[in-house]
């Protein structure tokens, strides 16, 4: 994957944190379980995977690695070279079955 796709994808992944951690916020202060503050029909993380036509195969370990990245067990940086690593496998993959 190129820079330019790897700050993207770390624009939108920091993004989706923040978001996600003021909903959890929210939650609280609410004391409810269902604040919405995206549209439920709007899902960044994958509009971020069709930008940067990213492998349908790997997508599983993109959703486990923003699992970790959200409960503070990866950086950011670990995050996107482990997404990187999973494009450029599949890729090669696809190379080798050509």
């Amino acid at each position: 994957m190129d820079e330019q796709k790897k700050n993207l994808m770390a624009i939108v992944l920091r993004t989706i944190k923040e978001v996600y951690q003021k909903t959890v916020q929210l939650e609280e202060v609410l004391n409810s379980g269902s604040v919405q503050i995206l549209s439920r029909s709007y899902d960044p993380l994958n509009e971020m995977l069709k930008a940067v036509e990213y492998p349908e195969e790997k997508t599983d370990v993109v959703y486990e690695l923003i699992q970790l990245y959200l409960e503070d067990q990866m950086t950011l940086e670990e995050v996107v070279i482990g997404i990187d690593n999973g494009w450029k496998e599949a890729k090669g993959e696809q190379a080798v079955a050509r």
